[in-house]
């Protein structure tokens, strides 16, 4: 499907944010500058019409509320190979063919057979996640 326009009340975050100070810079640059660089990577979410499950950003898209955007870019990946949306009280996550979850630095790994541009995406993000 490649890149979309979203609604950002249709993403739901891969987690909680976890560095107020990253989010207060991203929300500030987005106030004044839009939403720069590459789109969130995400998937339909299997029981909530319209929405997706975010695979990347959680920073990125707290701090696009935050900012008042009402759509920011996503990149609506393929899945394949047993790899699904698995449901839960304590959140949804992506897990394998064995149902195990896919942790973030594995993900571009899982998604190359299917969508080699999910697997880039999902590269660039675990780099920018290891700069800090």
């Amino acid at each position: 499907m490649g890149v979309v326009m979203v609604r950002i009340d249709s993403i739901i975050p891969p987690h909680e944010v976890r560095d107020d100070g990253k989010l207060a810079a991203l929300r500030e640059s987005m106030e004044e500058n839009g939403w720069q660089g590459r789109p969130l990577l995400g998937v339909p979410h299997p029981s909530a019409v319209g929405a997706f499950l975010a695979l990347t950003g959680s920073h990125r898209t707290a701090a696009a509320q935050e900012a008042g955007l009402e759509e920011v870019p996503l990149y609506v990946a393929q899945l394949g190979g047993g790899i699904h949306v698995h449901e839960s009280i304590h959140g949804d996550s992506l897990r394998n063919e064995r149902d195990n979850p896919i942790e973030q630095e594995d993900l571009a790994d899982y998604l190359r057979p299917w969508d080699p541009g999910a697997a880039a995406l999902a590269e660039a993000e675990a780099a920018a996640n290891a700069e800090g």
